[in-house]
């Protein structure tokens, strides 16, 4: 931006392509090509950064005695749960007093919960049942 060329560095094609993209119900940045990719050549593969598999971490919760997880969360990504705000007498207070080591902080997100992950919905529901829960969190930022 701020060079006045908009999107795609002034290039009407790759612009049309982006568009294009876009109204067939892609979304701009899955796919990328390379303009210095040559036949017979191997191509680099990107694995995730170090620190964005360090920043998660499991728990394990038991939720069979009905007791609530005492948490206020935020849902508005669709996909996982921000916790707000931690309360006093839920499972994820009692977790903290038991592990010092491994605390659940607001600003955390809850990424899975017993293998459910990506919709909210499953989260929530999966979270609501009478059972032991294996919670993925990522920590926040």
């Amino acid at each position: 931006m701020g060079n006045g060329q908009g999107c795609c560095n002034g290039n009407p094609d790759a612009k049309q392509e982006l568009q294009t993209g876009i109204e067939k119900g892609g979304k701009p940045g899955l796919e990328v090509t390379s303009p210095l990719h040559s036949p017979g050549k191997q191509e680099a593969t990107v694995s995730p950064p170090a620190a964005a598999i360090a920043d998660k971490y499991a728990i394990e919760l038991d939720k069979t005695g009905g007791q609530p997880l005492g948490i206020d969360v935020d849902h508005a990504d669709g996909a996982t749960l921000l916790i707000v705000e931690i309360n006093e007498g839920g499972l994820f207070a009692e977790w903290n007093a038991t592990h010092k080591d491994k605390q659940v902080t607001p600003g955390d997100r809850i990424v899975e919960v017993n293998q459910a992950v990506g919709q909210v919905i499953d989260l929530v529901t999966e979270s609501k049942k009478p059972q032991k829960l294996r919670i993925v969190l990522k920590r926040g930022a």
